[in-house]
């Protein structure tokens, strides 16, 4: 698979006025961060022991969770979705294909966009994995109505592309 940069999210954030100077820094996980992104003001961090979930303010069904795994992901991307669409009760997924690609800082990430149907409205599950150095891996997983994904889509895209590997 082709390894493509994320400079359309750049330039998406940009044309919608989301900057440096309006996002926040957040280190995960909470107790000894192993990367940052960097998250708008208009949006809520919930810091958790096993997660960071991110919400929109104000709050409207879509949600960007941060998981660590104890595995590479990137090999059960299928089963995530599927978990995630569980947990969620959406039906009717329908698994999208991976993709691969690498962010501003270097940082190569696997992603899957799946469909499905949540009591009539159709929806969409994203989970992108990562993989830091000493074998530490990551997700990061969206999941909401359709229209309420393309709304937040840029926001999403900025996230993955501002994770960035602390210094160990």
């Amino acid at each position: 698979m082709r390894v493509q940069r994320f400079a359309l999210a750049a330039a998406a954030l940009l044309s919608l006025g989301i900057s440096r100077m309006d996002a926040k820094e957040i280190g995960y996980p909470q107790a000894a961060p192993q990367f940052t992104i960097n998250m708008p003001d208009t949006w809520k961090p919930v810091l958790r022991e096993d997660s960071l979930t991110l919400l929109p303010i104000p709050e409207d069904g879509f949600v960007i969770q941060v998981n660590q795994q104890p595995a590479a992901a990137e090999e059960l991307l299928d089963k995530l979705t599927e978990r995630i669409a569980g947990q969620m009760q959406f039906t009717e997924i329908k698994l999208g294909k991976e993709s691969e690609a690498e962010n501003q800082h270097d940082v190569e990430c696997t992603m899957m966009t799946s469909t499905g149907k949540s009591g009539g409205v159709d929806v969409v599950v994203t989970v992108v994995a990562f993989t830091l150095e000493d074998d530490r891996y990551f997700t990061i997983q969206s999941a909401g109505p359709a229209a309420l994904n393309q709304k937040h889509k840029a926001v999403l895209l900025g996230i993955i592309d501002s994770i960035k590997p602390t210094e160990q």
